[in-house]
């Protein structure tokens, strides 16, 4: 958890206004990990004015005019993740590192997404944090340890904001 905080705040250090977009189906599983920590986040950071989460679920291209409108200079995207890892554990990813990594349920592939916002906002800048699922079976409870992992990265992001 140390070294994700870590990267953390080396990504967004210098952000202006961060704009957290998190994707997942809350009706399979583990990939409600991006739901569960958008949640836990906008009850703790509501009143930030340079903060705000999206919940984007599934389709996440379907509220890009509202991220559009917030005009971020920083993009967080949370969503889980087959990476390869240990169930829960959780990587942050560069734009760049996002091609050959399968990420969950969405409509169209996240780096469609990435390239999509970046034409639109000038000079956005983009990391992703993903978490291992260790099941996306439909209409089953998330595990614990994806539970334990959204709330881990509330705390650390909630952290590294309140300091900048």
């Amino acid at each position: 958890m140390q070294k994700l905080k870590q990267s953390l705040k080396s990504k967004l250090s210098n952000y202006k206004r961060l704009a957290i977009l998190c994707i997942g189906s809350d009706l399979r599983a583990d990939d409600s990990f991006g739901i569960i920590f958008g949640t836990g986040f906008q009850k703790i950071n509501a009143r930030r004015r340079r903060v705000q989460v999206f919940l984007g679920f599934t389709a996440p291209e379907s509220i890009t005019h509202k991220i559009k409108k917030f005009a971020p200079s920083h993009l967080l995207l949370v969503d889980a993740a087959d990476m390869g890892l240990k169930h829960g554990e959780m990587k942050l990813f560069g734009e760049e590192s996002i091609k050959g990594i399968s990420f969950s349920t969405h409509t169209i592939p996240l780096m469609v997404l990435v390239d999509y916002l970046k034409t639109e906002i000038e000079g956005l800048q983009v990391a992703i944090v993903g978490a291992q699922p260790g099941t996306l079976l439909f209409d089953t409870e998330p595990s614990d340890e994806i539970r334990r992992s959204a709330q881990n990265l509330v705390e650390a992001l909630s952290e590294l904001i309140s300091m900048n």
